[in-house]
């Protein structure tokens, strides 16, 4: 089911995500550009187009007071508001401190930890409701203490949002909830229309025209990340249950066509096991045929010589996900330092991570766990320098000071502090 390699034919640039179409990157510059002229017009137009028939300006607004839980299960409302719980502990845990240096001779530095005031989060729409994302996204940032948090998401045929979404925005204190997909929705938050201010800040994920229409706003407005398919790499011992790591392979294969799902392993007979388990569950599923595609396409196992060599494979990968199904899963992992989340021991699924274990789903994809971090409470603080000095303290360390900005060449600035000082400019 899934085609095999072995070690000693791997290469890294096999596993890059391919470059965007270019007539992909044209028409979001369209899509943005229109936005940024025509505001709201253009904003109900493309959604018109994209996702709703019949949309109009005055749809792109949903009202908070129409959110009723009663369109979900009990039960459901129920799991959302435990996973709410704990996500909303571990994210507390996040939270920095403003501190200060407070020297005797009249310093003070230090530094100010403050939320970002108005962030917009994306919701996808499509091939499911993603209300865990919502809380992901939504509740760190509310634990971070920014006063509006805006969800857009795009809207079904009938300019619905699904109950679930709404429930989980609820849920999660959403301030304002907006009926706007794709790259129009990201411009829209971006630059602001005459419905939707802009925000500080946009995160969340999407398919490749919300990502390409981050990376045209960044600078205008912070951006989480710009984030590629899910993906998992399992590494997998001989003491590895194959019906566990079958089912971790299928649970991410059924995102979509490009979910990578990767298991790296030294047992031959578990490669056996797991395909035959494979075969056998395929057929009985109902994303089926997304499946197949997705791990004819984007599935491998690869089939190293020891443990050691797989844990050097896995930090090359540097993953989205990892699942340790190992013997001693606690110390494999610890060798583990490029991935997004890290799942220890054969009964921590990555669908734990999720759905409900705190840390936010929302993970470096495309390798940049090499140098990126999950979304958390940091995301949605920004750092501001205290810096504050008396007459004498200053008085006091002028002379060194004017000696660098001069060797700069910029004299403006030593006159800066020469009259602090209480000399003369030209003294």
């Amino acid at each position: 089911m899934i085609p095999t390699i072995k070690a000693d034919d791997f290469k890294i640039e096999d596993f890059r995500f391919p470059a965007p179409d270019s007539r992909i990157s044209r028409q979001v510059e369209k899509i943005i550009q229109s936005v940024y002229r025509e505001g709201d017009s253009a904003l109900a137009a493309w959604t018109c187009r994209f996702d709703c028939p019949g949309f109009e300006i005055s749809d792109i607004p949903f009202s908070k007071n129409k959110v009723n839980t009663n369109g979900i299960s009990k039960k459901l409302l129920q799991s959302l508001q435990g996973a709410s719980q704990n996500i909303r502990t571990f994210s507390k845990h996040q939270l920095p401190k403003s501190w200060q240096i407070k020297g005797n001779d009249g310093a003070i530095v230090g530094e100010r930890i403050l939320p970002i005031e108005r962030v917009g989060i994306y919701i996808p729409g499509g091939k499911a409701p993603y209300a865990s994302t919502v809380l992901m996204t939504a509740i760190p940032a509310a634990v971070a203490g920014v006063k509006e948090i805006v969800l857009v998401t795009p809207p079904a045929n009938d300019k619905s949002i699904h109950p679930a979404i709404l429930a989980a925005a609820e849920i999660a204190g959403v301030f304002e909830i907006y009926r706007a997909g794709g790259a129009q929705a990201i411009a829209a938050l971006a630059y602001g229309t005459n419905t939707i201010k802009p925000v500080d800040k946009i995160v969340g994920p999407g398919n490749i025209y919300v990502q390409l229409a981050k990376k045209f706003v960044f600078g205008q407005v912070g951006i989480d990340s710009l984030a590629g398919p899910s993906e998992v790499v399992i590494l997998a011992d001989e003491f590895a249950k194959p019906e566990f790591v079958a089912w971790e392979i299928l649970a991410q294969a059924e995102h979509d066509e490009l979910a990578k799902s990767i298991l790296v392993t030294d047992s031959s007979n578990l490669i056996e096991k797991i395909q035959t388990t494979l075969a056998e569950e395929i057929p009985k599923l109902e994303r089926r045929g997304i499946l197949k595609a997705s791990l004819k396409t984007s599935g491998r196992i690869i089939l190293v010589n020891s443990l050691e060599e797989g844990i050097k494979i896995v930090n090359k990968l540097a993953p989205e996900h990892v699942s340790v199904q190992t013997q001693n899963a606690e110390e494999v992992a610890g060798n583990i330092y490029n991935g997004g989340a890290v799942f220890v021991g054969s009964f921590s699924p990555v669908a734990l991570g999720d759905y409900w274990a705190g840390p936010s789903h929302v993970l470096p994809t495309s390798r940049t766990a090499r140098f990126a971090s999950p979304l958390g409470v940091y995301e949605f603080l920004k750092r501001s320098s205290w810096i504050q000095y008396s007459e004498s303290k200053i008085r006091r360390e002028a002379e060194k000071i004017e000696i660098l900005a001069e060797a700069e060449g910029l004299t403006a600035h030593a006159g800066s502090i020469k009259i602090r000082s209480r000399r003369s400019f030209h003294q």
